[in-house]
């Protein structure tokens, strides 16, 4: 780390691919994709400790120099303490999602004292009358900004969107279950026998509501998209709109997968299988 400090300081920002081999052993076997040599760990920690920062990027190649050849002298960089990380996070929350949990403020972040902070200014702002505390019938309740209701809400869009796994929406499972009452699990991690929706099936967004799943699988070699189990849990729509919804979505995706055709093997529950298979006509 220290030889990679110094080179970068005199000769400037260094890829990793300009790092032939390994500056400490010249091995440059590799047994597997996530197998850096250690030149590029060195990189990765050198960035993760704040010493480099990413100064530029040419697709997925990254260039790192020194954080102070980098960093603008105007950005603070003192450490927040826990009372500014809960207000910073609470404030993101809000403001991407319109409503925030307890948990949701400090997902994935495990330190006690900033969960204490999160908490205690919650409340603080439910006492000062800042913040709406809403709870729809399970045990977790939701906060959002006192003015919330009285802004003019959104336009809802009849546009069907076919999510990632890891997508923002989604990604945090028990708020997902508690505001949308959809539970979703990615099943690729799951024993063959105990999938119920398939490997990789993605969460389908039609209007405001998740209505079921999507499991897919790309042929690229042939460009063959191949709808492996289509799940709809969710029948309060006009079907007709909501077919004409997923084929607008559908041809987007099919390009996205570098694909140019498209077969739908099953759907759920049976009694819409012909409904889908006769509007995707148009596409196969």
């Amino acid at each position: 780390m220290q030889e990679l400090l110094a080179r970068i300081k005199i000769d400037g920002p260094l890829r990793a691919r300009d790092i032939s081999k390994d500056i400490n052993t010249g091995d440059t076997k590799q047994t597997g994709w996530w197998d850096w040599k250690p030149a590029k760990k060195a990189l990765e920690q050198l960035y993760m400790e704040g010493d480099l920062m990413v100064s530029s990027r040419d697709g997925f190649q990254k260039s790192y120099d020194l954080t102070e050849r980098v960093l603008p002298d105007s950005i603070n960089t003192n450490m927040p303490t826990d009372e500014e990380m809960a207000s910073y996070l609470l404030n993101q929350q809000l403001n991407a999602y319109g409503f925030t949990t307890l948990k949701g403020i400090t997902y994935l972040r495990r330190n006690p004292a900033l969960r204490k902070a999160a908490k205690t200014l919650v409340l603080d702002k439910l006492n000062t009358g800042e913040l709406i505390e809403i709870n729809v019938g399970n045990d977790d309740s939701f906060f959002v900004n006192a003015d919330a209701f009285e802004q003019s809400a959104n336009r809802i869009s009849h546009r069907m969107r076919f999510l990632s796994p890891f997508d923002n929406l989604v990604i945090q499972r028990e708020r997902l279950k508690n505001a949308f009452n959809y539970h979703f699990q990615l099943e690729c991690y799951l024993p063959e026998d105990k999938r119920k929706y398939g490997y990789f099936s993605l969460p389908i967004l039609y209007k405001d509501a998740f209505i079921g799943r999507m499991d897919c699988k790309a042929h690229r070699k042939i460009k063959l998209l191949e709808i492996k189990a289509l799940h709809v849990e969710n029948l309060d729509f006009d079907l007709q709109e909501m077919l004409d919804a997923f084929v607008k979505a559908i041809r987007p995706f099919i390009d996205f997968q570098a694909c140019n055709s498209l077969i739908l093997n099953q759907v759920y529950p049976h009694t819409l299988e012909q409904a889908f298979q006769d509007a995707i006509k148009v596409i196969t």
